[in-house]
């Protein structure tokens, strides 16, 4: 039994720290009754957005399929706000891993690939069908 505990709580924390990228501590309890462990993440913290990123990713992309992509930033102070836009108007993205970016509000996603330097030289789009 004690070892099915330790290595439960070892997958367990394994998994947040891959998971968490220092966004907090986690709980970590053994439910002897039910048999089971409990994890408890913090909530992720947001990060303000890299200079060297914001300033990497803007400019305008064609597409294979034809479209244009502009990915324009505004900024105040430390705080900064990259907006992609495929012509039908612009959506804050909101960058959720390296070179990765999602825009809720329309199911947008943005993946800058093949960086030379700083500027990616591919980018790929994601997008939830509009219904």
């Amino acid at each position: 039994m004690r070892t099915k505990l330790l290595i439960a709580s070892a997958i367990a924390l394994m998994s947040l720290n891959a998971s968490a990228d220092d966004s907090g501590a986690a709980t970590v309890t053994y439910d002897a009754g039910a048999g089971r462990v409990n994890v408890v993440g913090a909530q992720p913290t947001h990060k303000p957005l890299a200079a060297m990123t914001y300033t990497g990713v803007q400019g305008v992309y064609v597409l294979d399929d034809g479209r244009r992509l502009r990915v324009t930033g505004k900024s105040a102070g430390k705080a900064r706000t990259l907006y992609a836009d495929l012509g039908d108007g612009p959506v804050e993205m909101v960058q959720v891993g390296h070179g990765r970016f999602v825009g809720a509000e329309r199911g947008l996603g943005l993946s800058f690939e093949d960086y030379v330097g700083a500027h990616p030289s591919t980018v790929q789009v994601t997008s939830a069908p509009q219904g």
